[in-house]
């Protein structure tokens, strides 16, 4: 005899799931993004300046 499944039976894999997938999109987006702020800030090709 089988027990009737819930539905609530695989919410931690969707949690898990839905984490992964947010974390992914945010290092993504951030990644994508960055070098454009950068640009507009004008803080691009500023190298290390060396102490006199």
């Amino acid at each position: 005899m089988r027990a009737r499944q819930s539905q609530y039976d695989n919410v931690g894999e969707l949690v898990l799931t839905m984490t992964y997938v947010v974390v992914a999109f945010s290092i993504l987006v951030c990644g994508l993004t960055i070098g454009p702020m950068l640009s507009r800030l004008g803080l691009t090709g500023q190298g290390k300046t060396e102490a006199p």
